[in-house]
This record gives C-alpha cells, sequence and structure tokens, in this order.
C-alpha cells in the first residue's frame, strides 16, 4: 500500500493516538444517563487519562523519591504524548468543571 504525504503524521500526533480522546470520552458521557454505569466508567477513564498526562514533572534532586512507574510515566507524558492530548484534555475538564449537572465528578479533577 503506497503512502501519501498526506497520510504522514508525526509520532508524537494527536493523528496517532491509538485511544478515545479526551473530546470522545466527554462526547460518550453526553450521550449516557449521569448516574449510569456507563457514565462513572467514562468518568474514571478521564480521571486516569488526567492522572497520567498531568502528572508533576521529576525533581531530580530528590531522585530517590520515585518508583520505576513514575520515571516511565514522566518520559511518556514529557517526550512521546501527543501533543494536543494534554490541551484537549484541559478543555475538557474546564467543561465538566463548569457544568452543574456533573457536580458529583468534579471532585476528581484538579488542574493547576
Amino acid at each position: 500500500m503506497k503512502v501519501s504525504s498526506l497520510d504522514w503524521h508525526p509520532r508524537n500526533s494527536i493523528e496517532n493516538w491509538h485511544y478515545a480522546t479526551p473530546h470522545n470520552i466527554l462526547n460518550q458521557i453526553k450521550k449516557n444517563e449521569l448516574k449510569s454505569n456507563e457514565t462513572k466508567e467514562l468518568f474514571a477513564l478521564l480521571k486516569l487519562q488526567s492522572d497520567i498526562i498531568f502528572t508533576p514533572e521529576i525533581n531530580w534532586e530528590n531522585v530517590d523519591e520515585y518508583s520505576v512507574f513514575d520515571f516511565k510515566k514522566n518520559g511518556y507524558v514529557y517526550y512521546q504524548m501527543p501533543k494536543g492530548i494534554k490541551r484537549q484534555l484541559y478543555e475538557v475538564i474546564m467543561e465538566i468543571n463548569s457544568d452543574s449537572n456533573y457536580d458529583d465528578y468534579h471532585h476528581l479533577f484538579s488542574v493547576e
């Protein structure tokens, strides 16, 4: 199969993201009842994305405080994650936190 230059995207572009984007997840949340199990699972997925994507940068002066998982997570977020995902997740969290329909879920997200 021949790939044209229009089909090519940099490795860490959002077009190469193989998972549900934050916007995809929010759209699914809007399609479900607020108290449904599906909605709870979708918020859990957003929380997981948030915990990974908004991981703090490693303080190299206190390197002994971090686990191997912390190093892998940090390396992924700062060097491999698509550039638009963090912005998209931030937008979704701001939309959720500004909507009173989602009051039960506001405690899940804090974005500095």
